[in-house]
């Protein structure tokens, strides 16, 4: 799965599965694990979506949240208010907090 999909297609993906509620465990954890592969490819508005998807579907995966924070840190100064705002939303949601975003 890692090398068949671009960072979009990955971000694209788990935003229609958290849009539809769908609680795929297994393609969950493969949307993780490839997303945590590729997330310094990530853009904004990819690790803002990414992170957004799983907060709704309320899945906690701190390996990939801790690889979107670190991806985040890197381009900060691109994101958007509402890429912001939707980052800042999902780490509340999961209760989750690390110290690089903080």
């Amino acid at each position: 799965m890692e090398a068949a999909f671009r960072p979009q297609e990955l971000s694209n993906t788990a935003w229609s599965l958290a849009t539809l509620r769908c609680h795929d465990g297994p393609l969950m954890a493969a949307l993780a694990s490839a997303s945590i592969a590729s997330c310094e490819d990530f853009c904004s508005q990819n690790l803002a979506n990414t992170a957004w998807s799983f907060s709704v579907l309320r899945l906690s995966v701190p390996p990939l949240l801790h690889a979107i924070s670190a991806a985040s840190m890197t381009i900060i100064e691109d994101f958007r208010s509402q890429e912001l705002n939707n980052l800042a939303w999902s780490c509340a949601a999961l209760v989750w907090k690390d110290a690089t975003l903080s």
